[in-house]
C-alpha cells in the first residue's frame, strides 16, 4: 500500500505530462510585393459560412451551433464596412448571394450573374483552403472579378468556416465549449474592428478623416439595405435549409468544388485559380412560388444564406480568411487567416485578430479623387 501511495503523484504526472495541450491559435497573412491594391474602392462579396459538425449530436445542438456562426458572419458583414475604412478604403457596395450588389443609397445593380458568383466562390474557396502557404501570386477567376472592374477597385472575400467534433463523454459540456467559441469570435471581431476604426478616426487628419468618412456609421447602413441577401436564423426557412447539408445538394456541390483548377502558365508566373463555368450547374431549384432571392445561390447550394458546402480545413476549430482581390486580374493583394483551434485558449485571439486586421496595406487613393466637404 505504501508503494502504490508513494507512486501514485508520480503516475499522476506521467499521465499529465503525456496529455497533449491543444495547439494555440495562429495568425499569418502575406501582401503581394509585386502588385499595389491599384485603388481604394471595393465590393464586398457575401460572408462565406460554413459549419461541420461530427461525432454525437442533437438535431438542437446542430441548429445552435449553426445559428452562431451565421450571427458571427452577420457580426463581420456589419462592421467589415468600418474596418475597410480604416484602412482607407470606399466600400462601393455589397455583393449578395443572388450577384447582385447594393449601395449605401439602397440601390441595386446586377453586378455578376448568380454563376458567376459561384464561380468566384468556388474558386477564392480552393484558394482559402489549400493555397495557404508559400508566396503571394495568385490569381482567382479573373474573368469572374473583371466584371466587377467597372464599379470598384478591388473586392474583399472573408471565409467563416467552423470544423467542431463532439468527443468529450458530457456532450452538453462539450457543445458549450464549441457555442462559446462560435460566440466568441463575433464579440472580439466586433471590438478589434471598433478599435482599429475609431483609432484611425481620431488619427486620420487633415482631409484623410474626410476622406474614408462615416467610421462606425457606413457599416450600419449598408447591413440594413443588404439585409435581403442575410440569413434570417430565427425562421423555419432556415432550420430547413440546414438539412440539405447532409443531402444531396451538398454532395453535388462537393462534386463541382473539386473541379477548381490551379495552373501556372508561364514561369515563374501567377498561379491562377479557376474552375471551367461549364462544371458550374444548380445544385438544386427552389419551390416554384418562392421568386427570386439575394438569399439563394442555387450554384453554391445557398438557401437563406446558409451554404451546403463543408469548411477547407483538416483540423478542427475555427478558420477566418480574408483575401483582397485586384478587379482588373484577379490578383490577390492581401490575404490573411487565423486559425482557432478547437479547445485552445482564446485569450490571445482578440491580439492576434488585431495584428490580421493591421496587416492589411492600406487603399491607394486614385489621382483624380477629390475629398467630398
Amino acid at each position: 500500500m505504501k508503494v502504490f501511495v508513494l507512486c501514485l503523484p508520480a503516475l499522476l504526472f506521467s499521465i499529465l505530462a503525456c496529455q497533449a495541450k491543444p495547439p494555440a491559435p495562429t495568425v499569418g497573412w502575406r501582401i503581394c510585393p509585386a502588385i499595389a491594391p491599384g485603388g481604394n474602392t471595393v465590393s464586398i462579396l457575401p460572408v462565406d459560412v460554413r459549419v461541420n459538425v461530427e461525432g454525437k449530436y442533437s438535431k438542437k445542438q446542430y441548429t445552435k451551433v449553426w445559428r452562431n456562426a451565421m450571427n458571427s458572419a452577420l457580426t463581420l458583414q456589419r462592421h467589415i464596412p468600418d474596418f475597410l475604412a480604416s484602412r482607407r478604403y470606399r466600400v462601393q457596395d455589397q455583393v449578395l448571394w443572388s450577384g447582385r450588389a447594393v449601395n449605401y443609397q439602397g440601390q441595386y445593380s446586377q453586378s455578376l450573374s448568380e454563376r458567376d458568383l459561384a464561380q468566384g466562390v468556388f474558386s477564392l474557396a480552393h484558394f482559402a483552403g489549400r493555397l495557404g502557404q508559400g508566396s503571394l501570386k495568385h490569381n482567382i477567376a479573373p474573368a469572374v472579378f473583371k466584371k466587377l472592374s467597372g464599379t470598384s477597385d478591388l473586392s474583399l472575400y472573408v471565409a467563416n468556416w467552423y470544423n467542431v467534433k463532439f468527443e468529450q463523454p458530457n456532450a452538453f459540456l462539450e457543445f458549450l465549449k464549441v457555442t462559446l467559441v462560435v460566440v466568441g469570435v463575433a464579440v472580439i471581431v466586433f471590438g478589434v474592428v471598433t478599435v482599429i476604426a475609431a483609432a484611425a478616426g481620431k488619427g486620420g487628419g487633415g482631409g484623410g478623416g474626410n476622406a474614408i468618412g462615416g467610421i462606425l456609421k457606413i457599416g450600419g447602413k449598408l447591413f440594413l439595405h443588404g439585409a435581403k441577401g442575410l440569413a434570417n436564423v430565427a425562421s423555419r426557412v432556415f432550420v430547413r435549409s440546414l438539412a440539405r447539408t447532409a443531402g444531396r445538394v451538398a454532395l453535388h456541390t462537393a462534386r463541382v468544388a473539386t473541379r477548381v483548377a490551379v495552373r501556372v502558365t508561364l514561369e515563374h508566373g501567377p498561379i491562377i485559380i479557376d474552375i471551367p463555368q461549364s462544371y458550374v450547374v444548380p445544385a438544386y431549384q427552389p419551390p416554384a412560388d418562392q421568386g427570386p432571392s439575394d438569399a439563394v445561390n442555387r450554384y453554391l447550394g445557398v438557401e437563406n444564406g446558409a451554404s451546403s458546402l463543408r469548411p477547407i480545413m483538416a483540423g478542427h476549430g475555427y478558420l477566418m480568411v480574408l483575401a483582397l482581390v485586384n478587379n482588373k486580374t484577379g490578383a490577390v493583394v492581401w490575404d490573411g487567416r487565423v486559425y482557432v483551434p478547437q479547445g485552445a485558449k482564446t485569450e490571445k485571439v482578440r491580439t492576434l485578430m488585431q495584428q490580421l486586421f493591421s496587416s492589411m496595406p492600406q487603399g491607394v487613393m486614385p489621382l483624380h479623387h477629390q475629398v467630398e466637404e
